[in-house]
């Protein structure tokens, strides 16, 4: 899988860029994967921090690869809060702008928009985003934050997959992880209305728990 994945038209010139590859398995539609969660007795360290919680893994890994000071400071606590987010998201933005590319959101799926001028080239734009990304900590920070969110006790990944789909009656009763692990690959899942069963393994893709709808 690609880390980032252009959608380039002739008209909007628009590019939809995935953040952080430790995550990019658990938001893309039609990939699989497995979590160890819930994992709240974790505990991983990195140098001289110690993390703990179901998170614990990706926010040790995270810390260790970054060679920014703002980015290990987020992440220092263990934690990243709204206001962490939106200055990563700020900071992005404005780096892209700096490259004459213009930051148009977030989609609920965790990719990023924007837009680019015709004398700049798709190849370009995504060079400048890698290079955002890291710089700005939208890698490390911003795709982490989404995917907590998404899944907090950070559970199997197969498994609440298979039972959102189920719930949205869009497979057959007594679908499992097991059946999500080997359709997810090829795409090849048994939508029982083909016509509604992409979009309702896009919605799973974004929130597999429901826990947007809870919250409304």
């Amino acid at each position: 899988m690609r880390r980032r994945d252009p959608i380039v038209s002739a008209t909007s010139r628009r590019v939809a860029v995935w953040s952080l590859g430790l995550t990019a398995a658990l938001l893309l539609a039609g990939c699989s994967g497995t979590s160890p969660g819930p994992a709240h007795d974790n505990t991983v360290k990195a140098g001289d921090k110690t993390f703990t919680g179901a998170w614990a893994q990706e926010y040790a890994q995270q810390y260790r690869r970054s060679g920014s000071e703002f980015v290990k400071k987020i992440l220092a606590d263990g934690k990243i809060t709204e206001a962490e987010f939106s200055e990563v998201t700020e900071k992005y933005s404005t780096c892209l702008a700096a490259a004459g590319i213009t930051f148009q959101g977030r989609r609920a799926n965790g990719s990023t928009d924007f837009f680019f001028p015709n004398g700049v080239s798709a190849d370009a734009a995504n060079s400048a985003a890698d290079a955002c990304g890291r710089e700005s900590g939208e890698d490390a920070v911003g795709g982490l934050y989404l995917a907590q969110h998404r899944n907090p006790q950070h559970l199997d990944e197969a498994t609440i997959m298979a039972a959102c789909l189920v719930k949205k009656e869009a497979v057959p009763r007594g679908y499992d992880a097991g059946d999500y692990s080997k359709d997810s690959p090829q795409g090849a899942f048994p939508f029982t209305d083909p016509a509604t069963g992409q979009r309702s393994l896009e919605e799973c893709s974004t929130d597999p728990l429901g826990l947007t709808m809870q919250k409304q």
